[in-house]
């Protein structure tokens, strides 16, 4: 990833995803959001320690 450069510093832009597949991981939006976010943060504590 190539940093943005702008008037101060770099500016590093990253994104974060999360899925839940209806209904596969719940039958309830509610439930589908949170299993997505559950996966997402999952993912990002891992992308900090070093993992992919």
């Amino acid at each position: 990833m190539r940093p943005v450069p702008t008037q101060c510093a770099p500016l590093h832009i990253g994104v974060s995803i999360g899925i839940g597949l209806f209904p596969d991981h719940a039958d309830q939006v509610e439930t589908l959001l949170m299993h997505a976010d559950a996966h997402m943060y999952t993912r990002k504590r891992a992308h900090k320690c070093g993992e992919s």
